[in-house]
C-alpha cells in the first residue's frame, strides 16, 4: 500500500498540469497514473476515483493564486508549505481510494 501511494504522489508532482484541479487536469492525472510503471497493474483501475479526490481536495484547499505557485513549486522541486499541503493530501486520497 506504501508503495502504492508513494507511486502516486510521485506520478502527481511529475505530472504539469495540477494547478487548476479541473476535469482536465483529472485526464492527465488519470493518464499518467495509470502509465506509470511503479503503479502496480492491479490498482490503475483505481486512478479515476484517485485523481478525482486529489481535485476535489485540492479545490478546498488552494486558492487560484495558490494553485498557481503550487505549480510553479512543483515544477523547481521547492519544498514549500503548499507542496507539503499538496503531498498529504494526495497521500490521505491514496489511503482513501485505494484501499
Amino acid at each position: 500500500m506504501r508503495l502504492v501511494v508513494a507511486a502516486l504522489v510521485l506520478c502527481a508532482l511529475t505530472s504539469s498540469s495540477f494547478a487548476e484541479f479541473g476535469p482536465n487536469e483529472d485526464k492527465s492525472c488519470v493518464e499518467s497514473c495509470q502509465k506509470n510503471p511503479t503503479v502496480p497493474y492491479s490498482s490503475r483501475s483505481k486512478c479515476p476515483a484517485h485523481c478525482a479526490c486529489v481535485s476535489a481536495e485540492a479545490n478546498k484547499i488552494f486558492k487560484p493564486g495558490e494553485q498557481d505557485q503550487l505549480l510553479t513549486d512543483l515544477k523547481t522541486n521547492k519544498d514549500s508549505l503548499n507542496v507539503k499541503r499538496y503531498k498529504s493530501l494526495i497521500q490521505m486520497c491514496g489511503k482513501r481510494t485505494l484501499l
